[in-house]
């Protein structure tokens, strides 16, 4: 709603230092999320490696760490190099394309 008030008033220079900080935490969040689906890969791979821990990295990007740990902890190789795991499907690009919209500064 301030947001809105201070558009309307012409402000909009004032919403910079908010958006700003807006876009990059939404870049946090998105590399974030590039780097679970790759320690996945690895993980699927690599199946007898260490389990992934990504409280601390979910914690500061606010995101659900559990979610994310399951992806990579369950990450499974298939036939052809392909890669299953827990909640990759529907996910896999819609948490990218909602990060990644974030990221842009709207005048």
């Amino acid at each position: 709603m301030k947001s809105e008030i201070i558009e309307q008033l012409g402000q909009v220079d004032l919403l910079l230092p908010s958006l700003v900080a807006e876009a990059l935490a939404a870049n946090d969040r998105v590399k974030l999320r590039l780097s679970v689906l790759q320690v996945a890969a690895r993980r699927a791979r690599e199946p007898n490696s260490a389990r992934f821990d990504l409280t601390g990295e979910c914690r500061a990007a606010g995101v659900d760490h559990v979610a994310l740990e399951t992806l990579v902890n369950h990450a499974t190789l298939l036939a052809g190099e392909r890669i299953s795991a827990p909640g990759l499907g529907g996910r896999a690009f819609g948490f990218l394309k909602g990060g990644s919209e974030s990221m842009s500064i709207r005048n």
